[in-house]
């Protein structure tokens, strides 16, 4: 994670982090790793060109926000820097993967409602919006708070079995 390039660390909106926000998300992210999130990572030429994390405990935990009637494994941060060559795809292929690996039956992926480009290709991938405006917020972070969702968005679905 402390390699990772900096747009891998934009906002969903694609805006960009300040340097010291970008290094909270990196230290978040290796905290995430170590928590049992699944880091994926495309590489081109030895570069990182695209990444993705998969969680597959927290749908199971007994708190859970988001209810499903089937074991599921959560996609998120699915980041591509080079676009039209099949990487976001292929990390996605790779997060469904991991989640049938995990005995798990179900992927999960979010979106900002504001982002209906994301929405149009999760769909495409056989996703299927099931939940609006969720919001789950994770435990703070060195301070900082911390959303896997927040309003307004989507919460899409697909059944992998």
């Amino acid at each position: 994670a402390a390699n990772l390039p900096d747009p891998f660390f934009a906002t969903d909106e694609g805006d960009p982090l300040t340097e010291h926000e970008s290094e909270v998300m990196r230290r978040f992210l290796a905290y995430q790793v170590e928590q049992g999130s699944l880091l994926i990572l495309a590489q081109k030429q030895e570069s990182v060109v695209g990444m993705s994390f998969v969680d597959i405990k927290a749908r199971q935990a007994p708190d859970t926000v988001i209810k499903t009637s089937q074991p599921a494994g959560i996609v998120e941060r699915v980041r591509s820097l080079i676009e039209h060559q099949g990487i976001g795809q292929a990390l996605l292929t790779n997060a469904e993967d991991l989640i049938l690996q995990a005995d798990l039956l179900v992927s999960e992926v979010g979106v900002s409602a504001k982002n209906l480009r994301a929405r149009r290709i999760y769909e495409r991938a056989g996703y299927v919006p099931r939940v609006f405006d969720a919001e789950e917020r994770l435990p703070d972070f060195e301070g900082f708070p911390i959303y896997r969702y927040w309003r307004p968005n989507c919460i899409l679905f697909k059944e992998l079995y």
